[in-house]
């Protein structure tokens, strides 16, 4: 009989055993799992990071596309205009007394430093509309301006050069602005 009960306790005892190797494996395979879960969500994050780089990286890559294209659009073919910003580098190109024969040469030679072409400038004969624009432009601000002053002062200047007769006319506010009409 106590070799029947040592076998059951030697049983058990092995039963035991292997239940807590067992546990043990079952805790050792939980802690992996864990661990697995763990790279997965750390991979998941470098994903979504990944994916956020890409797509920086991509708006990236179109902005310079852009900035590298190497015409410059000078005209839209849409409105058949020049665009504004043409406009408003001639305006200033006049300001600064470039003939109207040399504003296209002078736009196309400072595009030239940038690496840069139009697409398409403006003839002499534009160039001098435009003028003619800028001079209805600033017109039109003059009478803007005036037309909501009360106390005014025409003023005007006359001058030999040459022997011919200039006329300058003039109007100040009650600010102090000095405003030149015209030379006749």
């Amino acid at each position: 009989m106590r070799s029947k009960l040592s076998y059951e306790v030697a049983s058990k005892v092995s039963q035991s055993n292997r239940l807590k190797a067992k546990s043990e494996e079952v805790e050792s395979l939980r802690y992996e799992i864990d661990q697995k879960k763990l790279d997965i969500d750390i991979q998941m994050l470098h994903a979504q990071e990944l994916e956020v780089q890409v797509r920086d990286d991509l708006q990236e890559n179109d902005w310079l596309r852009e900035i590298a294209d190497i015409n410059v659009v000078t005209f839209d073919e849409e409105s058949q205009r020049y665009t504004s910003d043409l406009q408003q580098c001639e305006y200033e190109l006049l300001n600064h007394n470039v003939s109207f024969g040399n504003i296209s040469p002078v736009i196309e030679s400072v595009l030239s430093l940038a690496k840069r072409k139009p697409n398409k400038l403006p003839s002499k004969s534009t160039i001098n509309n435009m003028n003619i624009q800028r001079l209805a432009l600033s017109q039109k601000h003059i009478a803007d301006q005036l037309t909501s002053e009360t106390n005014l002062c025409l003023l005007s200047d006359e001058t030999n050069k040459f022997g011919t007769k200039y006329e300058g006319m003039h109007v100040t506010d009650s600010s102090g602005n000095y405003w030149v009409l015209g030379i006749r």
